[in-house]
């Protein structure tokens, strides 16, 4: 299958699993993100996505797209997002009879859609599950996010079908935030992108803790052992002055979410929109009666770093 270009592999790339290790390549002046290719002509595709928000950036660029990202969060209260976050999960669990695989397809859902509509996205008050399979019932903000989350990261093997599917994506989301084609936009495209599949994984892994008598206390303590022991991210990337790439582990709850200039700013946000998921499963598989399945976790899937 056809594939569009991408950093080549790097079968002799230097990795890093001492935090002490770790954080120091973080916080280093000299060890950048890797760069992605810049966008000539402004279009809403993956590439221009990927060339216009801090993830990806380095220097003034990346300082300036930082500070716009940190100022855009400062506005979301995470308390807001944990209960709008619980208020969702619980509708869609009202019904009742809902088979336990829901996990999957909320925690992949609903971080989203509460996201998006704080942002102020056009599209996020829709139904996110249907009955049956992962995509069915999803509001076209969280579909357009999962697809563009399959071809966010750069890799090698990104097919031409994956990238395309990313640029319609793309070029949705662009018109559910209004149209512009600027950094504003990106940046919030991004916020979208870069929750859906960590936060999923989050949830995912802490569930089985959350559930029955075992999980009576805060889900905090369940969502910081998954931190502790298995992040949504487990590495990230940087590059040298002569383009070596250096792998580095993200093991802790200190590093789960990054350190140094690209670390992660919505790391409250993210952790309160899960907190209110795994409360409402938690409640939902209290209300059940006993011997009926709980809301469990399936196999949690891979995340980008955030």
């Amino acid at each position: 299958m056809p594939t569009v270009a991408g950093p080549r592999s790097q079968p002799n790339l230097r990795r890093l699993t001492r935090p002490d290790d770790v954080r120091a390549a973080l916080e280093s002046p000299a060890l950048i993100v890797p760069p992605v290719p810049a966008v000539a002509i402004p279009a809403p595709t993956a590439a221009w996505l990927r060339a216009t928000v801090a993830r990806f950036s380095s220097g003034a660029d990346h300082d300036r797209r930082r500070a716009a990202t940190v100022a855009e969060l400062a506005g979301v209260d995470p308390a807001r997002l944990r209960r709008r976050a619980g208020v969702r999960t619980a509708a869609i669990l009202a019904p009742g009879g809902h088979p336990a695989d829901l996990v999957g397809p909320i925690s992949c859902t609903v971080p989203v859609a509460v996201l998006a509509g704080v942002l102020g996205c056009a599209d996020s008050a829709g139904p996110e599950i249907g009955t049956s399979g992962e995509r069915a019932g999803e509001s076209g903000v969280t579909r357009a996010v999962a697809d563009v989350a399959e071809a966010y990261l750069p890799r090698p093997d990104i097919t031409v079908a994956e990238e395309a599917r990313a640029d319609r994506a793309v070029a949705a989301l662009v018109r559910l935030f209004g149209g512009v084609l600027d950094e504003a936009t990106a940046m919030r495209i991004s916020l979208l992108v870069q929750t859906r599949n960590a936060t999923a994984a989050l949830v995912e892994r802490a569930a089985p803790d959350v559930r029955g008598a075992a999980g009576a206390g805060p889900v905090e303590a369940a969502i910081d052992a998954v931190l502790r022991s298995d992040p949504p991210a487990r590495s990230t990337r940087r590059m040298t002055a002569t383009g070596a790439i250096v792998e580095v582990e993200l093991a802790g709850p200190e590093l789960a979410f990054g350190a140094g200039r690209h670390a992660c700013p919505g790391r409250a946000q993210a952790i309160a929109l899960a907190a209110g998921i795994l409360e409402a499963l938690r409640a939902a598989d209290r209300r059940r009666p006993p011997g009926a399945p709980t809301a469990g976790a399936p196999a949690a899937r891979p995340a980008d770093r955030p």
